[in-house]
């Protein structure tokens, strides 16, 4: 089965990682807009605060698919 999209024309992109993002992501139209498919993929940083306080550092949020996180660090 041959993948036909245009992520698969990304430097350095391998069918198999193509393969595991479309399969993960589904149909990208779902998405509204890219900051909720950033989301989607846990990539968005989280914010810590309480208060007053507001932390200097902020992580992934590391939410949903962990096969999508491997896929695009791979």
């Amino acid at each position: 089965m041959a993948l036909d999209s245009v992520i698969t024309i990304i430097p350095g992109m391998s069918p198999l990682e193509a393969g595991m993002i479309l399969d993960e992501i589904g149909n990208i139209h779902r998405s509204a807009n890219s900051s909720k498919l950033l989301a989607f993929t846990g990539l968005d940083l989280t914010v810590r605060q309480s208060g007053k306080f507001q932390a200097n550092r902020t992580r992934m949020s590391k939410r949903n698919s962990k096969i999508l996180r491997y896929a695009l660090a791979y």
